[in-house]
């Protein structure tokens, strides 16, 4: 990552810089997220679901998960609303849940 700031912009923020030097090495836009620690999320099926800010998710425990894949997250609200999402649900995360009903 520091090669790629050498020759970018230095007036421009990390972020914004690494997307210039990116869109540059790949002959395409690239887009720059707003959330400080980003995750992807899953829905109910296991499906990508979005992209969403770490603090305003759970974790996920789901049956058949592989264990080298890395950890599962769903939308808190998302936990809360669908009970076939909420039963999913990481132990450490059920106190922020707790109308699931666990």
């Amino acid at each position: 990552m520091d090669d790629l700031l050498v020759e970018a912009d230095p007036t421009l923020p990390v972020p914004a810089a690494l997307a210039q030097r990116y869109a540059a090495l790949h002959a395409g836009p690239v887009q720059v997220l707003s959330l400080e620690r980003p995750v992807v999320t899953i829905d109910s099926d296991y499906q990508e679901d979005g992209v969403a800010e770490f603090e305003d998710c759970v974790r996920l425990a789901p049956d058949s998960w592989p264990v080298f894949a890395d950890e599962p997250y769903a939308l808190r609200e998302d936990a809360l609303d669908l009970p076939e999402l909420g039963v999913m649900v990481s132990r450490g995360d059920r106190g922020r849940v707790t109308s699931v009903g666990m």
